[in-house]
């Protein structure tokens, strides 16, 4: 999970949402509860906020990835709008834009109604991750401090151990660590050689190898969370970082 950036809202929600809710409102009155809508009925009364001009850039805002996973849409098939806030238990929140958020399939089933009104879990448009979360090898794990409750509940809550993710990682992993060895090897070609000129092409090796590490730490990589907590955990990564800035 990265920190994600909320777009401006789209204007046609601005313009829209108060004659949506007012809809829904009038079905919920009528048939007692949200979840007394006949399926069909209330499908059509929400569906709203998966046109185009919403999805777009709230899809955009993460890259095409799942906010909470990390997933791309190819691996999990599709992206859903996701609502932080049940709809089924918050109804009035249907429409509103800052509970949307872009979620694979996966995620959003495992979240169902789990209610984060009551018991929250991390929103990364509103908390940074990294603040919450850390790496131990290919599981996440909530870090210490302030966040420890709300990002245990969402590791829980999203499955984001699943064999599905522990698989992905586990994939990612063998990568990160050729790119940390190839550094490695570098290094110590450049500590080994009393040539300048030879130190300077080793130098620009190291910085392409680091421009490599660098994409799979990118917001638009899948994982990048996951990548960026192996780097900056890693000794070697950092001092190639140190001997191309010197």
């Amino acid at each position: 999970m990265i920190k994600l950036q909320r777009p401006p809202e789209p204007q046609k929600l601005i313009d829209n949402k108060a004659a949506w809710q007012a809809s829904l409102d009038a079905a919920i009155l009528r048939h007692g509860s949200y979840t007394q809508i006949p399926k069909d009925e209330r499908g059509k009364l929400i569906s709203h906020y998966k046109d185009k001009e919403i999805t777009e850039p709230l899809f955009g805002s993460s890259q095409g990835k799942c906010a909470y996973c990390e997933c791309n849409v190819t691996e999990s098939s599709y992206l859903e709008v996701e609502h932080y806030k049940p709809k089924s238990i918050y109804p009035e929140k249907a429409f509103d834009w800052e509970n949307l958020l872009p979620s694979c399939g996966h995620c959003n089933k495992a979240k169902g109604t789990h209610d984060t009104g009551i018991a929250p879990i991390i929103n990364p448009y509103v908390t940074n991750p990294d603040d919450a979360f850390l790496y131990k090898r290919i599981q996440i794990k909530p870090k210490e401090g302030a966040y420890f409750e709300a990002a245990e509940r969402t590791k829980d809550v999203c499955r984001l151990n699943s064999p599905r993710l522990i698989d992905a990682r586990a994939k990612i992993m063998p990568k990160l660590e050729l790119s940390s060895m190839a550094l490695e090897d570098a290094i110590k070609k450049y500590n080994a050689t009393a040539s300048d000129t030879e130190k300077q092409n080793i130098k620009r090796n190291i910085q392409e190898a680091l421009s490599t590490a660098d994409l799979t730490q990118e917001d638009s990589a899948v994982y990048a969370g996951f990548c960026r907590n192996f780097f900056k955990n890693d000794d070697i990564y950092n001092k190639a970082k140190e001997l191309v800035s010197a």
